[in-house]
């Protein structure tokens, strides 16, 4: 179908008021399905809160992660210090170790996945 039959200065208002129509409507659905979804989360989750038990467990996870830092190589120690600890970004690691950032980014990378790996296996 050719829509250069029916396109004319009568029938361009109908399509942008279609057009906008549609969009509108997808909009809005899937603006509602979101709302639908955070409030069925929201009322078939737990809604206690233990502040002492957070806070014991946050310390057995923080000490765990300090464990494993220990056995990490120097290198690779100070730039996840810098990054976790100090919350320096990349480029300034980079800077103040005269390294590559790629150099440092991959430091960060394989520090994370060994303390990630050695906390799921204290929990």
């Amino acid at each position: 179908m050719s829509y250069k039959q029916i396109i004319c200065k009568d029938t361009i208002r109908f399509f942008i008021f279609t057009i906008a129509r549609n969009l509108l409507n997808d909009y809005l659905r899937r603006y509602y399905k979101k709302q639908e979804i955070t409030s069925y989360i929201y009322d078939h989750s737990a809604t206690y809160s233990n502040d002492t038990e957070s806070k014991v467990i946050a310390n057995d996870l923080e000490a765990c992660e300090k464990q494993r830092l220990s056995f990490l190589p120097a290198q690779r120690r100070i730039i996840y210090t810098m990054t976790r600890f100090e919350n320096k970004n990349i480029s300034e690691i980079s800077a103040e170790l005269n390294l590559s950032p790629r150099t440092v980014e991959n430091h960060l990378f394989i520090g994370r996945k060994e303390v990630r790996e050695y906390i799921a296996n204290c929990i």
